[in-house]
This record gives structure tokens, sequence and C-alpha cells, in this order.
């Protein structure tokens, strides 16, 4: 069986970006949707730590496996149903490209 054969769940790909509004504050715009309906396998945890990569502090709520590199990084957002899933990194285990796995942390809007 192939990655694509796990593939059960979808997510719509976000990017969210920060804007200066007029007070000269940052502002967040709201988030635009830059891929939909990207076949995934999203996988809850228990919500332990992320510690790789130096990213200690942070919240790991999901791992979402990929058959391919997605191009994901922290600006990014994945939109499961109504949960909203941000990237905290994404990795590529073997190398080739084959299976790639996203780390999130669940947010509650």
């Amino acid at each position: 069986m192939s990655i694509e054969d796990f593939c059960v769940h979808r997510v719509d790909v976000a990017l969210q970006a920060n804007l200066i509004d007029a007070t000269g504050g940052v502002a967040r715009d709201p988030r635009a949707v830059v891929r939909s309906n990207v076949a995934c396998l999203v996988q809850p945890k228990a919500g332990g730590l992320d510690a790789n990569q130096g990213r200690a502090g942070q919240t790991l709520t999901h791992a979402v496996h990929f058959p391919a590199p997605q191009g994901l990084d922290r600006r990014h957002a994945l939109l499961w149903g109504d949960r909203v899933l941000m990237v905290l990194a994404e990795a590529d285990h073997n190398g080739m490209g084959e299976h790639v796995v996203v780390r999130c942390e669940e947010v509650v809007t």
C-alpha cells in the first residue's frame, strides 16, 4: 500500500500575513486559502511539547502526514473542517520527498 491509500482526510492550506495598521501596529490579515482539498492523514497527538529543532515550549497537538512536500512553514495554517491547525514545522524524515510530516498546534478560534 502507498501513503496515498492512508490519506483519508482533506485540509485547506491557508497563509496568514502580518500587515501594518493605521496606527503602525501589526494587524493580522484574515487567512487566505492558497490550496484546497489537499489529501492527508491527520493524527492527533498527546499535546506534549514540541522540542524538535529548538522549538521547545510549543504544544504539539497533531501530526499531519502528506505524500509529498508541501512547502509549509509557520506562516501557514491547515483548515480541517472547523478546526485550525497552525504549522510548527514540516519534516521529510526519509529525505526522499515521499512522506512528509507536518507538526501542528491546534488553536481555538
